[in-house]
This record gives structure tokens, C-alpha cells and sequence, in this order.
């Protein structure tokens, strides 16, 4: 019910996205009214994208195809779009709450690990930003908590039989969020240094196999290796120390301002 919300910044298409590859079978947009769409706009070829992930796209295919087909929201509506994305990013915070929780658990007493976990979602931008639209950091940090959780769980609890569920994760958080790549590389890193070398290359290899399809399907759908939003070339810039700047300190974004933890 809060009343503070982005709707309309980078998350605006994401749902639609979502209605278009259940009504078409395609992540094109041509047959929406896009007129209100800029920046969040990818052409090519006289065809139309999403601009950003399509991790969150994906992953939203079930909750919007109940509400396009049970409760005639249309995504293409700005007010129904603007509904929905709350309705998933609330379930998302619970969701990622939850796995705060339990990753808690696994080193404290109900009670403590219950108020840790409230205090880092109060003390981050998890409260302050998440809530306020579909990012693609909400599944992207919902899929994190999970595969950390379950990590956790290969290292202390030897359930070792879960790594095919670790690799979907990591790898859907990379799809959701691709610098989320890092916390494949450093998951697989944390695994090897605790004598789970085996496990750590199996994981290895069937991430590159999901990146194989993801390779194959952007090629056949944009011509290239990786959609536009996911290649490198797209962070380049001749005002490096600006943007180091602006993303620790400055008071839009400063991760030092927001997130003072992180000195410790």
C-alpha cells in the first residue's frame, strides 16, 4: 500500500514483455502501443525490446498470465501495469526476506537470526527501492538470497545432491541482472576452497550450458552473442572517476551514503 513508487522509470515493459511472449511467443513488442516508451526501448530491424533484462520478464510469465486471464488486467495499461508490479515486488520482498531468514538460521537462534535479518532488510536498499517497482533487482536478489542459502546449506549441512538447483540460480540471477555474473564466479570459488572441488565443476559446467542456450537464442533473435543490456561494451566510459565517484558518494546513489555498513 505505499504510496512511493517507480513504476514508470526502468521497470516500465517488463510486464509487458511478459504479456507479449504469452500472447505472441515473442519478446517483441511491435503489436503494443509503445508511444510513452523511450529509454526503455530497444529497435532493431523495425522490431521493438524491451531495453533491460529479461530475467524479470521470465520469471513474471505465471503471475501475469493469471492476471491477464483470471482478473483481465491488460499490461499495455499503465494503472494495471503499475497495480501488478507492486503485487510481484511485494511478494518478492517477502520472498527475499524469508531467505534472509534462513540464511540467518543457520548461525543463530530463531530470535536473533528473525531480528538480524529485519535489520539488514530496514538498513538497505531492500525497504528503500525494491518496493517501489519491479526492478530487475528484485528477482535478481531473490535469486541470490537462494543460491547463497543453498551453498550454505552444500557446505554445513553436506547436501550436496542440490548443486543442479544452485546452477539454476546463479545462473537466473545472472539472467535477471547481469552483473550478478560475480556471484556465480565467487560461489564457485567459495565451494572450491571448502573441498567441494567436484561439485564446483559440475556447476561450472552446466551455468556455461544455460549461457550456451542464452547465447543461441540472442543470436537467432538479435544477431549477436548477447542482448545489448548484457554486453560489456555497454558500462563504457571516458569519466571513470566521475562515475566512482557518483556511485559512492553522491547523494542520488552513493552506496557509502545509503549503505555506511559497507566501510566496515
Amino acid at each position: 500500500f505505499s504510496q512511493n513508487y517507480q513504476t514508470n522509470s526502468d521497470p516500465k515493459g517488463t510486464l509487458l514483455t511478459s504479456q507479449s511472449i504469452i500472447e505472441t511467443g515473442s519478446i517483441k513488442l511491435n503489436n503494443y502501443k509503445t508511444d510513452s516508451m523511450t529509454w526503455h526501448l530497444y529497435e532493431q530491424d523495425g522490431n521493438k525490446y524491451y531495453a533491460f533484462p529479461l530475467g524479470a520478464s521470465i520469471s513474471s510469465i505465471p503471475i501475469v498470465w493469471i492476471a491477464n486471464k483470471v482478473f483481465l488486467l491488460d499490461m499495455n495499461n499503465e494503472i494495471h501495469d503499475k497495480i501488478l508490479q507492486k503485487v510481484i515486488s511485494s511478494i518478492l520482498a517477502v520472498g527475499i526476506f524469508f531467505f534472509l531468514f534462513k540464511i540467518a538460521s543457520l548461525y543463530f537462534e530463531f530470535n536473533i537470526a528473525l531480528i538480524i535479518s529485519f535489520l539488514f532488510w530496514l538498513g538497505t536498499s531492500l525497504s528503500s527501492t525494491l518496493v517501489t517497482a519491479l526492478w530487475n533487482q528484485n528477482f535478481s536478489t531473490l535469486y541470490s538470497a537462494v543460491a547463497i542459502y543453498i551453498s550454505l546449506l552444500i557446505i554445513h549441512k553436506n547436501r550436496d545432491e542440490l548443486w543442479p538447483y544452485l546452477s539454476i540460480f546463479l545462473f537466473m540471477a545472472y539472467f535477471s541482472r547481469p552483473t550478478l555474473s560475480l556471484l556465480s564466479i565467487g560461489i564457485v570459488v567459495f565451494l572450491f576452497s571448502n573441498n567441494k572441488k567436484l561439485l564446483s565443476f559440475k556447476i561450472s559446467i552446466l551455468i556455461f550450458l544455460f549461457l550456451g542456450l542464452f547465447v543461441f537464442f540472442s543470436y537467432m533473435e538479435y544477431s549477436q552473442i548477447l542482448p545489448p543490456y548484457y554486453m560489456p561494451k555497454r558500462l563504457a566510459s571516458e569519466t571513470f572517476l566521475i562515475a566512482l565517484y557518483g556511485n559512492l558518494l553522491s547523494p542520488s546513489r552513493g552506496l557509502f551514503i545509503f549503505s555506511p555498513l559497507t566501510f566496515l
